[in-house]
């Protein structure tokens, strides 16, 4: 969690601001959470989502409107994707989509579904892991996307004893690891189903101007 004072700190913007990106619908009402303190009562976030979320809206606002931007932020969650134009994107790199279309039924996928594997993408993006590591790996994680629901949650990747794990974490506590555990990423799916919510806008937009 992070205090509101601490929050206009780290991301340099104004108590005026972080209220009117409020009022404008750009952060949730529920992200502002009251809590009592010895000076009466302070307003605190969920560090990771606030910090994203603002980081998100003032990359956004050079270049969209204000109903763009709550769209792009605000991703339809009932969307599916191709897991082929992830490639197109290069946000996947072919042996993960191959990996993924021989484990999953079919190539269109949710938008969540898509978050997860390119969220595992950038995980082991430096990793060194040979190709059967490698497929271990993914069949192993992909059996997690039937527990996702459209809200995504966090993913962590660790690496144990020379084996990749995917965890699973809907949940705002600290996760603690015993000695021997390596934290390889820790990724917030929602920020990933903002930035493909972006690119299939893009490309619809780009596709309506060529026609």
């Amino acid at each position: 969690m992070i205090s509101k004072k601490d929050l206009l700190l780290e991301t340099g913007i104004s108590y005026g601001q972080l209220y009117r990106w409020k009022r404008e619908g750009l952060i949730p009402e529920e992200w502002f959470i009251k809590r009592p303190a010895h000076t009466g009562q302070e307003t605190f976030f969920e560090r990771d989502k606030i910090v994203g979320r603002i980081s998100s809206i003032k990359e956004l606002k050079a270049g969209h409107s204000l109903s763009e931007i709550i769209n792009l932020l605000n991703p339809n969650l009932n969307l599916t994707v191709d897991i082929d134009f992830l490639v197109k994107k290069g946000i996947l790199n072919e042996i993960f989509a191959f990996e993924a279309k021989e484990n999953l039924s079919g190539s269109e996928i949710r938008l969540v579904d898509a978050a997860f594997l390119v969220a595992l993408n950038r995980s082991l993006a430096r990793e060194k892991i040979t190709e059967r590591s490698l497929q271990k790996f993914m069949r192993s994680s992909i059996r997690l996307i039937e527990d996702l629901d459209e809200h995504g949650g966090r993913i962590i990747v660790i690496e144990a004893w020379g084996e990749h794990h995917t965890m699973l974490d809907f949940g705002e506590n600290k996760i603690l690891f015993s000695s021997g555990v390596r934290i390889v990423k820790e990724t917030f799916l929602k920020r990933i189903m903002s930035e493909i919510g972006r690119l299939i806008a893009a490309d619809d937009s780009q596709t309506n101007q060529e026609l």
